[in-house]
């Protein structure tokens, strides 16, 4: 008997011992099953169509807004992506953004499940510009205390089926990983409320750990190195990768030393004869959706054997008709890349994982880039055309190469003849450890030290962190917090046409580079009341009549600020070709 219950006790302590267990595999086995995996879509996926359309064409926007665009030709662009099929996906749309949606998330306005194929709308109003152009309020009043926000991110999204808006399922939220250009503390979420024409709070923004890439640091003595930094720079012996990167150079040409014409125009290219060259949009009838163009295509004053000194790597992509790969059609494509654009330097790069040449244009103001493929017809996928895209890539590679170093080495030897003129100079603002390095290792650390503070100001101006949020409704949305400026400086600003005429009336739109706001005001009776932070790049968008655009350079702005006058007056400068662009060039400093 005793036997019996020392067995039975046994048994009981084994069943309690493994039975829960056995119950938590079989439960984890369960969860396995209900997993729901994700597609990822992007615009090269089959199950998808990509086009850029306006806001007159999204036909879920909410009616009778309360903001509108200043200039309604320069309203930023909606991107429409149609998907062939309800499933859980992970879409990747223009700004760096992915949308995760589940197939049970969508419904529409009864409740019902949407099945089958349905329609969303994206912009991303992230940029400084984007908040001007788009007219969206970044204002608001607390207790009768006016300000505005700053952000950390803001897009709209909308979804549709059959002309139909749809809806967040109740309970259900979607996901969204956002580039942010801010990885402080303090921002919170706001959807905006289209009927009460404000924005409704919904939850504080987790803190983010900084990701920004931090260079290997090296220590700074002394300001010796600044040396090497400003005759680098007035020189001109900066390497040739470094000009690239850098603004104020075309190709390997400074443009701040170029001696204007004496008949000065007002265009930049053409008043320091700056080499430059164009895109030419191609077609092909038996394929009229293909966007196809061309480069590099010269201007008739430019010497073609001139330009081929400038750019010899270019003759390998002689005669090359190449197809766009993205989301933009033939009218989006000519608008943002080829009517009235002029390119300075170029440089393409080939992506083996894909096959798509990745192809990047310098401009007087930036860069643009966006993927492109040798177009041969119906056999530009074909495998024997990426075999030849991968030598005509060696060619350019080789080319470009050669080129880099036989300019490198002669700046290079320049440059230390230079320096080693003015050794006692130099010698005179280094410090102990300075002088204790023998020249040859003093100027390699100062060239290291030069660019250790490049790659901490590169990395302070670029979007490379994010950001996860959920939302339980379409709309417009913001991650902001109020702008709490540093030095602020309260200024009665007054505009003048390029004739000389005073603005009375006008839409002004004060862009802040810095803290990534837009603040804006009516110009009433001649003139508008504002505080712009001191320190931080602001320029000034003016719309007048709802139809003409014009701009103040921050470079303006900042000069004014500097003087003990607050009356200031504003020279505008029209804008003719792409808006974003004009307000973007105009907040370089």
């Amino acid at each position: 008997m005793k036997t019996k219950v020392i067995l039975t006790g046994l048994f009981l302590g084994w069943v309690l011992q493994v039975y829960p267990q056995m119950m938590f595999e079989a439960s984890g086995k369960r969860a396995r099953v209900i997993v729901h995996k994700f597609t990822e879509l992007d615009i090269n996926s089959p199950e998808t169509r990509w086009q850029t359309v306006t806001a007159d064409e999204v036909g879920v926007l909410p009616q009778n807004r309360r903001f509108a665009p200043p200039v309604k030709k320069f309203d930023p662009a909606y991107t429409r992506i149609d998907i062939n099929s309800n499933q859980n996906a992970i879409i990747s749309v223009p700004g760096g953004y992915q949308i995760k949606i589940s197939k049970y998330d969508l419904v529409d306005s009864r409740g019902n499940p949407v099945n089958g194929s349905y329609t969303l709308y994206f912009r991303d109003l992230t940029s400084p510009a984007a908040m001007a152009l788009s007219g969206v309020k970044m204002n608001y009043d607390s207790g009768g205390v006016a300000g505005n926000f700053q952000s950390a991110g803001m897009f709209e999204l909308y979804a549709e089926k059959d002309g139909e808006a749809l809806k967040i399922r109740d309970g259900e939220k979607i996901d969204i990983l956002l580039p942010t250009p801010n990885d402080e503390s303090g921002f919170n979420l706001y959807s905006f409320d289209e009927k009460n024409d404000g924005w409704t709070y919904i939850e504080p923004l987790q803190s983010l750990p900084s990701n920004r890439p931090v260079p290997d640091s090296i220590p700074v003595y002394s300001d010796a190195y600044k040396f090497w930094s400003r005759w680098a720079f007035n020189s001109d012996s900066l390497s040739f990768d470094e000009r690239w990167k850098h603004p104020d150079y075309a190709r390997t040409h400074c443009m701040s030393k170029s001696v204007k014409t004496v008949n000065s125009s007002k265009d930049p290219y053409v008043s320091t004869r700056v080499l430059y060259f164009r895109m030419k949009r191609m077609t092909d009838k038996s394929n009229k959706r293909a966007v196809l163009f061309t480069l590099p295509v010269l201007s008739k004053s430019t010497i073609a054997s001139n330009f081929s000194r400038v750019f010899p790597e270019l003759n390998s992509f002689r005669n090359v008709v190449w197809k766009y790969i993205g989301p933009l059609d033939r009218s989006g494509f000519s608008k943002l890349y080829v009517i009235k654009k002029k390119y300075t330097d170029i440089r393409v790069e080939y992506d083996k994982g894909s096959g798509y040449f990745n192809i990047t244009l310098k401009y007087i103001g930036g860069f643009v880039d966006f993927s492109a493929i040798p177009y041969r017809g119906k056999a530009t996928d074909s495998d024997r055309a990426k075999l030849q895209n991968i030598q005509l890539n060696k060619r350019y590679t080789k080319a470009l190469n050669k080129i880099r170093t036989n300019f490198d080495k002669k700046n290079k030897d320049f440059f230390l003849n230079l320096m080693a003129e003015n050794r006692n100079l130099v010698q005179s603002k280094m410090s102990p450890e300075e002088l204790a390095m023998t020249w040859e290792e003093w100027t390699e650390y100062a060239a290291k030290v030069s660019e250790y503070k490049s790659a901490m100001d590169r990395i302070n101006q670029t979007i490379n962190i994010t950001r996860n949020i959920s939302i339980s409704g379409f709309g417009l949305v913001n991650c902001d917090k109020i702008d709490r400026m540093e030095e602020p400086v309260k200024i009665l600003a007054r505009f003048v046409m390029p004739d000389g005429n005073s603005i009375d009336e006008a839409i002004v739109m004060v862009i802040d580079a810095g803290d990534y706001s837009c603040l804006t005001l009516e110009a009433k009776n001649g003139s508008c009341s504002t505080v712009i932070e001191k320190r931080s790049p602001t320029a000034f968008a003016v719309a007048v009549n709802s139809k003409d655009l014009y701009v103040v350079n921050a470079s303006d702005v900042a000069s004014s600020v500097a003087g003990r006058s607050r009356s200031c007056r504003y020279q505008v400068h029209k804008v003719d070709g792409d808006a974003t662009e004009a307000i973007n060039t105009a907040l370089q400093m």
